[in-house]
């Protein structure tokens, strides 16, 4: 049997143009699809901040700034959305320790989904704001109230990851994340 699948919220992804431009500067490709299947293209996109090694071979990369806007089209009680988010972050913490050389995600993601049974119940509109700063912190606004910062280099990687990685939780975002890069990348060649 088939698990039904229902969607809590909808998603956009913001940057920091400037930071983004410089970071992403030399990428050219010629369709949405090279650049989304592109590993580097993402694993750049998701540095978590600017003196930290990522990717297969280490390289020191720039960050920058991305926030990470949901806005719930259902009711949703605040368990759920932790128990959401700890399936699609729990093994990209792991996965960050032991690959990349980023450690205590595990208890960052505890911090970070304590945020959400904090806030409990959540009504359609309910926006909830990830700010991934280039230092490596994640701040959570939920209907504009701040519920605390997070300082986790894993965690930061394993949120962009998630929405954005080889394997994202929804490819319809991923696509339109694609899609708006390249487009951007595109005006800026």
């Amino acid at each position: 049997m088939t698990p039904l699948r229902v969607k809590v919220y909808a998603v956009g992804v913001y940057v920091d143009e400037k930071a983004a431009r410089s970071a992403l500067s030399g990428m050219q490709y010629s369709s949405v699809e090279e650049l989304e299947r592109d590993e580097k293209f993402w694993s750049i996109f998701s540095t978590p901040r600017n003196d930290v090694a990522v990717g297969k071979e280490g390289e020191h990369r720039k960050a920058f700034g991305k926030t990470f806007r949901l806005v719930c089209i259902r009711e949703v009680a605040g368990k759920h959305m932790q128990n959401g988010f700890d399936r699609g972050l729990l093994k990209r913490v792991r996965e960050a320790d032991k690959k990349m050389n980023m450690p205590d995600g595990k208890q960052a993601l505890k911090k970070f989904n304590s945020f959400f049974l904090e806030k409990g119940s959540m009504q359609v509109g309910c926006e909830l704001l990830f700010v991934c700063s280039p230092n490596g912190t994640v701040d959570t606004w939920i209907d504009g109230v701040h519920y605390g910062q997070v300082c986790n280099d894993a965690l930061c990687w394993a949120l962009c990851d998630m929405f954005l990685g080889m394997k994202p939780v929804s490819k319809e975002i991923k696509q339109q994340v694609a899609d708006g890069c390249f487009s951007w990348l595109q005006s800026s060649s």
